[in-house]
C-alpha cells in the first residue's frame, strides 16, 4: 500500500474517511473472503464433512471472477493440499454470455477423460446455485508467458513447442464431442436459445470463419477504403469452406493468450475456459501459424 507523506487537508484530518486504495482492498478482501465460504460449502455439499480452508491468496484474475488460492486446513478425506477457487458473483445479463457456465462444463467435460488426455486441472467440486468452482491447484509453475519473454531462447521453443502438442491433444481427444458439451450446458441450468442449430445454453455466439469471410471486405472498405482482391477472397472462402465442415469442430478455450498457460512437468496445461466453446480447431491451428493472435499482445516466429 502506498503512503501519501503530502501535507494533509484539514478538513479532512481526523474523520476516519476511506481512501479509494482501502476501499478498493476492503473490496477484494470480502470477494476473497465471499470465495473461501462458497468454496467450503460446496465441498462440505459434495464429499459430506466441513471442510476448514485457510491462507488464501487473490490471483487476481483478469475475468470476471474471484480466483483464490487456499490451503485445506482440515477435512475428513483426502484434497489436495491446496485448491484453487474460482466464484462469479453475479448473474449475466440478458443475452450475456455466461462464463461460469462455460468454465464449469469445460472443466467437466476434461475431468471425465482419462488422466492421460487431462491438460487442465481436475475440478473437484461446483455449484450452479452458488457460481463456484473448486478445482486442483497445479502449484506456481511458470507461464508460458514467462518462458517466451525470458532470456533462454532454447526453453521458450521447448515450451511452446509443448503448448502445441497440448493444443492438439485437447482437438482430438474432444474431437465430435459437440453433445456431450452441449449437455453439460444444459445441466447447468443455461439453456437457451439454439444458436447455429446447436443448443449452446445463454450464450453469445461465436464469431465463426465464415463469418468473417462475409464481414472483413466490407468493413476494410468502409473503415480503410481498401477493395479486396478477388484473388484474397477466394483464398479466404476456401479456408471458410473448411471451416464449416463437422470434421474440424472439437473444443477450444478461445482464450489461448500465454498467459492463460502453466509449464509443468507433464506438459503445458490450460487454466482458464471461461469462453470454452466447441468451434472449428483450424481457428486454433491459425495460433500456431500467427501466435496468438487473439491476444493483446501477437508475438511472430523467427522464419522457419
Amino acid at each position: 500500500m502506498t503512503v501519501d507523506t503530502s501535507p494533509a487537508d484539514d478538513s479532512t484530518v481526523g474523520t476516519g474517511a476511506d481512501t479509494p486504495s482501502s476501499s478498493t482492498a476492503d473490496a477484494r478482501e470480502a470477494a476473497v473472503l465471499a470465495a473461501v465460504s462458497e468454496a467450503e460449502a460446496v465441498l462440505a455439499q459434495r464429499f459430506g464433512s466441513a471442510v476448514s480452508l485457510v491462507d488464501a491468496e487473490d490471483l487476481e484474475g483478469s475475468g470476471p471472477a474471484t480466483v483464490v488460492r487456499a490451503r485445506v486446513a482440515s477435512a475428513s478425506f483426502a484434497l489436495p493440499r491446496t485448491l484453487v477457487i474460482k466464484h462469479y458473483p453475479g448473474e449475466p445479463s440478458a443475452g450475456q454470455d455466461d462464463s461460469f457456465a462455460r468454465e464449469a462444463a469445460s472443466y467437466q467435460l476434461f475431468t471425465a477423460l482419462s488422466a492421460a488426455d487431462r491438460t487442465c486441472p481436475e475440478i473437484l467440486a461446483h455449484s450452479a446455485d452458488r457460481r463456484v468452482l473448486v478445482i486442483d491447484d497445479l502449484g506456481k509453475a511458470p507461464t508460458l508467458a514467462d518462458k517466451l519473454r525470458g532470456s533462454d531462447a532454447r526453453a521458450a521453443e521447448t515450451a511452446l513447442l509443448s503448448w502445441a502438442r497440448s493444443l492438439g491433444r485437447i482437438h482430438c481427444s474432444t474431437a465430435n464431442r459437440d453433445a456431450d458439451f452441449h449437455a453439460l450446458l444444459r445441466r447447468l441450468g443455461k439453456a437457451g436459445p439454439a444458436s447455429s442449430g446447436q443448443s449452446d445454453g445463454q450464450v453469445v455466439p461465436a464469431p465463426e470463419p465464415p463469418d468473417a469471410v462475409t464481414a472483413v471486405p466490407a468493413l476494410l472498405h468502409e473503415v480503410l477504403g481498401v477493395e479486396t482482391a478477388p484473388e484474397v477472397l477466394a483464398v479466404a472462402e476456401r479456408a471458410a469452406e473448411q471451416a464449416r465442415s463437422a470434421a474440424f469442430r472439437a473444443f477450444s478455450p478461445v482464450d489461448l493468450w500465454p498467459d492463460n498457460n502453466l509449464v509443468t512437468g507433464e506438459g503445458v496445461r490450460f487454466l482458464d475456459f471461461e469462453r470454452g466453446r466447441v468451434r472449428s480447431a483450424l481457428v486454433d491451428a491459425a495460433h500456431l501459424l500467427v501466435p496468438f493472435v487473439s491476444g493483446p499482445e501477437p508475438l511472430a516466429l523467427r522464419r522457419g
